[in-house]
């Protein structure tokens, strides 16, 4: 699978709280046993849905999501999330 880069600088203006998700591959490159990959539309899916939660319960429900669409399949390899509320 292919992934293209993204190497934009620049600026956003914050007029409303919003949240902030940063994480590495090895969230996108989990697949299910369907050969499913959480790819970067269902994340950014997931963030669209939950960006109301805190920041602590964002992250809680998606680990739970990432587990749910594992299922039993085991990671494979480790990932980092960087989470961030702001309130403007």
């Amino acid at each position: 699978m292919m992934k293209k880069k993204l190497n934009k600088i620049g600026e956003v203006k914050i007029e409303h709280d919003c949240l902030i998700l940063t994480y590495t591959d090895g969230l996108s490159d989990i697949s299910n046993s369907n050969g499913d990959f959480m790819s970067d539309d269902i994340i950014e899916h997931f963030t669209w849905a939950n960006s109301n939660l805190s920041a602590k319960d964002f992250n809680k429900s998606l680990l739970e999501q990432v587990n749910q669409f594992i299922g039993d399949l085991p990671y494979p390899d480790d990932f980092t999330v960087l989470t961030c509320r702001i309130l403007a």
